[in-house]
């Protein structure tokens, strides 16, 4: 009986080892894509120049993500110690906790159209923060190497936001970009990172 018992804790061990080790491989890239998919569909407005996902939400993502393997990591435990009373009070208000962050995640972004800056800041359900052309002061284009890697929003009252730039939107929505600065008489300007 103790050889059958000792082979089981290992292979719980084992269990839980492969279970975070799932984790730590594929909980960055996993993120990422589901994250994108998820705004792509739901979040993204009809029509936008640029729009982007902020490392928070990839970030807040992972924790959740993190949550739901504790839960069955938890579960395994549980299970072996025979202790089943214990998994619903365990499980139960971290499977709603990390809900709640996935979701969070999902409902963070920014993105720019004809009427200005728009941000939906992290823990926040359905608020967006909308900032006209009217509001900005200058924006600056935050080059890499010569290459544009960043915009940056600089408000008349002082504040400033960081919005992140992709290779593939940015060659392909400049121009509407740059139109639209001239249009609304917001300076552009350009300094090294």
């Amino acid at each position: 009986m103790a050889v059958i018992k000792r082979e089981f804790e290992q292979s719980l061990k084992a269990k839980i080892f492969s279970l975070f080790l799932i984790y730590l491989l594929g909980g960055v890239p996993l993120s990422i894509v589901i994250v994108n998919v998820v705004q792509l569909f739901y979040f993204q407005p009809n029509y936008f120049i640029l729009f982007s996902t902020s490392r928070i939400a990839i970030f807040v993502f992972m924790l959740g993500l993190f949550g739901l393997f504790l839960i069955f990591a938890c579960i395994l435990y549980m299970l072996s110690k025979g202790k089943k009373v214990v998994i619903g009070f365990l499980s139960i208000p971290l499977l709603g906790l990390s809900g709640l962050m996935l979701f969070f995640s999902f409902d963070n972004y920014q993105y720019v159209d004809q009427n200005g800056l728009h941000v939906n800041p992290t823990f926040s359900i359905n608020r967006t923060v909308s900032y006209s052309w009217g509001d900005m002061k200058e924006v600056v284009q935050v080059n890499k190497g010569g290459s544009p890697v960043g915009l940056e929003f600089i408000l008349k009252e002082g504040q400033s936001f960081q919005f992140p730039l992709s290779g593939g939107d940015w060659v392909t929505k400049r121009r509407p970009f740059y139109e639209t600065l001239s249009d609304h008489n917001v300076p552009l300007s350009a300094r090294e990172k």
